[in-house]
């Protein structure tokens, strides 16, 4: 089995959405629904790396509001 690791920066990304869910739109369940499916991702990731296309993009200072 493989292992995926999460950069701080996508930690840190990851975090903020789910704030914003949950205190922002006051949606605590649907952030707790929202990191269940983002933690199965890795998992499936871990499971089968291959299971996706290489991304080839790369994006350089980009902040998603």
């Amino acid at each position: 089995m493989y292992r995926v690791d999460i950069s701080d920066t996508a930690d840190y990304e990851l975090d903020k959405i789910l704030a914003y869910i949950a205190k922002d739109l006051a949606a605590p369940q649907a952030a707790a629904s929202f990191i269940d499916e983002v933690y199965k991702c890795y998992d499936s990731l871990e499971e089968n790396p291959y299971i996706f296309e290489k991304c080839h993009l790369t994006l350089t200072g980009l902040t998603i509001l």
